[in-house]
């Protein structure tokens, strides 16, 4: 058998609630957004560099090498692969930390509620 997937009902509330819950994490988030379209960006741009060291390095297979460009491009390379690295690691810390806090928030007020509805149902029993 096979079961039909359960359709939202109301799509626009649920997502509304969900953007008002994650409004305190806003900044955390907005931060992890620059940082991974920087860490893309930098990931994309350090192929294009890494094919310029290799023409540079073939150039000087042919006749005389040129140091200083080939030490510019690797230093240049090196950098960008480190910093979207970095960048890529940071934006993945931001996001588990909003996770976690938005998370624990939830499970605290589910919880909250369930033991001051236990401690009604204990002061009325007693």
């Amino acid at each position: 058998m096979e079961t039909l997937p359960i359709k939202q009902k109301d799509f626009k509330g649920a997502m509304k609630r969900l953007f008002s819950e994650l409004k305190p994490f806003k900044i955390l988030i907005f931060i992890a957004i620059v940082l991974a379209f920087l860490g893309s960006i930098m990931s994309i741009i350090a192929p294009n560099k890494l094919s310029d060291l290799t023409d540079e390095i073939s150039k000087g297979l042919m006749g005389t090498m040129d140091m200083v460009a080939v030490k510019k491009l690797a230093l240049t390379l090196a950098s960008l692969y480190i910093a979207s690295a970095l960048f890529t690691f940071i934006q993945s810390i931001a996001m588990t930390d909003v996770a976690n806090k938005f998370a624990k928030k939830a499970c605290v007020q589910e919880y909250h509620i369930k033991l001051i509805n236990y401690h009604l149902d204990i002061m009325t029993n007693t």
